[in-house]
């Protein structure tokens, strides 16, 4: 599952590998999902992501390494929640 975050200039992605094979990427993808919001469990497809996305909450802002040959996302913020 791909998620994009959308800059006032540009576009950033990272993808959510829920369905992936290797235990050690799948444990990543429910490793963002929680960093994201999502409730545990994180979703064993796809299309159960898809039907939980009202979980997730975007970040305020992120940074990103460009320097690179693909951009890499090294951090999120959140906004803080007010009581």
């Amino acid at each position: 599952m791909k998620v994009t975050y959308q800059s006032t200039l540009r576009a950033f992605s990272e993808y959510l590998c829920l369905e992936h094979e290797i235990p050690g990427v799948r444990y990543k993808a429910g490793k963002l999902w929680s960093e994201l919001g999502g409730k545990f469990p994180a979703p064993a497809s796809v299309r159960e992501a898809l039907d939980r996305t009202n979980e997730l909450r975007p970040p305020h802002t992120i940074r990103v390494w460009l320097n690179k040959e693909w951009p890499e996302i090294t951090a999120k913020e959140f906004p803080v929640d007010r009581l």
